[in-house]
């Protein structure tokens, strides 16, 4: 299964509750008790700045009340756990990161995402290594190469790694979706701390009226053409 049919019942719900919940908080839980919601993910190992760790890596399930509803994210923050368990843990939508980090993952989604086989746990977890590497060293002097920077990706079993370097040398190619990214910003408590780790969802962006008029009209015409021969 790829991803584009995951995406249809979110996005609706989705495009509609953003612009709503934008200033206010949402408190996320995950939408089942597979964080993952059926989709494939897989164990990888890094270092960021140095410490090292071996999170699973995947796309998340998630949703958000009162009204932003059932949404599938990935985390862009690795200097927190996520909780998203009962009760849930309170967000607000944010712009998170510089202009350049926001366009390559833009880019990453745009390039991507529709082809993911949300079976395949090196895909899966691939796209996940990509983000991180976007997020952590699109600003650095060492570029977007997962053995280098800040972010680098260490694990063994070197599938997940390879489809993160293929997607990132990708990023200027033919773009096979269009999307328009939310980022979700845990809020923290009165110490500061965050509740749980931030998050990045996307929401494919609507044809304008123009597009859908034209299509129609291009459809009226083929039916007319067909009655006339016929």
């Amino acid at each position: 299964m790829t991803i584009a049919t995951r995406l249809a019942s979110a996005a609706a719900i989705l495009v509609v509750a953003a612009g709503a919940a934008s200033a206010s908080t949402i408190t996320v839980t995950q939408q089942t008790g597979d964080l993952w919601g059926g989709t494939a993910n897989r164990s990888v190992s890094y270092t960021l700045d140095g410490a090292g760790a071996t999170p699973q890596a995947g796309q998340f399930a998630l949703t958000g009340a009162p009204d932003f509803g059932d949404f599938l994210a990935f985390c862009v923050d690795l200097e927190n756990f996520l909780s998203v368990g009962a009760p849930g843990s309170p967000y607000q939508i944010a712009s998170l990161f510089t202009a350049s980090v926001r366009d390559n993952l833009t880019r990453l989604y745009n390039t991507a995402y529709t082809t993911l086989d949300t079976s395949n746990a090196h895909q899966m977890a691939g796209f996940q290594v990509a983000v991180w590497e976007i997020v952590y060293d699109t600003d650095s002097t060492e570029g977007l190469n997962v053995t280098n920077g800040r972010f680098v990706e260490t694990s063994s079993n070197a599938n997940a790694r390879n489809f993160a370097a293929t997607l990132l040398s990708n990023l200027a190619g033919p773009q096979t979706g269009d999307f328009r990214l939310t980022f979700l910003a845990s809020q923290t408590n009165a110490g500061g701390e965050q509740f749980s780790q931030n998050l990045v969802t996307a929401t494919p962006v609507p044809l304008p009226a123009a597009a859908w008029l034209l299509g129609a009209g291009m459809v009226a015409l083929g039916a007319a053409g067909r009655r006339r021969r016929a």
